[in-house]
């Protein structure tokens, strides 16, 4: 059955978002942050899925259908929004599902606010610290796999640009090229998220985010206040999603090494499970017709997954040959925190694991 979405708006921090909610409100509640440049729609696919839980997916500040004020697009003030919406909603303790640059916020949310919420699930987004490190010092070609956050330091430009018909192709573009396995990728609702930027003002909350980070990284007291929210311990449990083919951070950026090397004292793995296929557990699970609907802990041999996407269809990726083994060098050293850190191969591990979580 196909849960239907309600939509309402919530003044928070401020400014009025839109929120789209669905499921009961007796039911476990699970809020969701999209990425860059989405919208709540990008969690559509797994709202009208779960029924089982009470779900909310805002439009964030500065995207369309949300208020664009022209300032507090800094990481502080973004993580503000989240915590002004959980109260404004009311909801208690809800799991925090972040995607992408709602990745970000999510890992810093939770550094700043864990007795807000009972679990942090990010999909495809490495720790912001662990990010800029890998871009600083040239790891794994970092640099040159963010290209466009260079020209998006630019005045005006580029939200110009973006808009222009040209602009929304090369927009339409970045979705496709990362599409994987062909007709994974929901096309029409890339062409939905893209149809939502018309003029320049409405991209330009978006890229604010990006200018922001860097003139963070530039601005020394800005700097050593985010460093010190890095060094709050997380007390909430951590799960990791990660797109093994993903191409804007490598299975690096997500992953510990087997061995798990360089991982800090305050920061736990949850012990290694079994897949269902096989009574061997992941070293033995290959690429077959039903994917494995376990989730494997951080450091297993035994990684990825095709894409891993709000609206895409996952298939589980064969990890035979050392060249697929799991390593994650940009990971280490950076997790200062409590809880357990797991990795989901598909797309139904991740929602037994939302599912289960939620309901716990």
């Amino acid at each position: 059955m196909i849960a239907s979405i309600e939509h309402m708006r919530v003044q928070a921090n401020g400014i009025t978002f839109h929120v789209a909610m669905t499921g009961r409100e007796d039911a476990p509640p699970i809020l969701c942050l999209h990425g860059f440049p989405e919208g709540w729609m990008s969690w559509r696919q797994v709202m009208e899925t779960l029924n089982e839980t009470r779900m909310y997916a805002p439009d964030l500040r500065g995207y369309p259908g949300t208020a664009r004020p022209r300032d507090g697009y800094d990481v502080f003030t973004l993580t503000d929004d989240i915590k002004a919406l959980i109260e404004a909603l009311g909801i208690n303790r809800p799991m925090l599902v972040s995607h992408d640059w709602g990745g970000a916020l999510g890992w810093i949310f939770a550094h700043r606010y864990s007795h807000l919420i009972r679990k942090l699930v990010v999909v495809n987004c490495t720790h912001p610290k662990t990010l800029v490190r890998a871009v600083l010092h040239f790891e794994d070609f970092q640099t040159f796999r963010i290209p466009w956050v260079p020209f998006f330091q630019l005045p005006w430009l580029p939200e110009f640009f973006l808009t222009t018909a040209l602009g929304r192709k090369v927009l339409k573009l970045s979705f496709t090229l990362r599409e994987g396995k062909k007709g994974a990728m929901n096309v029409a609702l890339v062409d939905e998220l893209v149809s939502r930027f018309q003029k320049p003002e409405d991209f330009r909350g978006p890229i604010n985010y990006y200018r922001e980070m860097v003139r963070t990284q530039l601005a020394s007291k800005k700097l050593a206040q985010l460093e010190a929210v890095y060094d709050t311990p997380f007390t909430v449990p951590v799960t990791l999603v990660w797109g093994g083919e993903g191409r804007c951070a490598t299975r690096r950026g997500g992953l510990e090494e087997r061995q798990g090397r360089g991982l800090r004292s305050g920061m736990e793995t949850s012990p290694r499970r079994r897949s269902l296929r096989e009574p061997g557990g992941p070293r033995q699970a290959s690429a077959g017709n039903q994917p494995c609907t376990r989730h494997h802990r951080l450091t297993s041999p035994q990684a990825g997954v095709r894409r891993a996407h709000p609206w895409g269809r996952h298939s589980p990726k064969p990890c035979s040959s050392s060249k697929k083994r799991v390593s994650a060098r940009l990971v280490r050293r950076d997790y200062r925190r409590k809880g357990q850190i797991e990795f989901h191969s598909t797309q139904e591990a991740f929602r037994c694991e939302m599912l289960n979580d939620a309901a716990s």
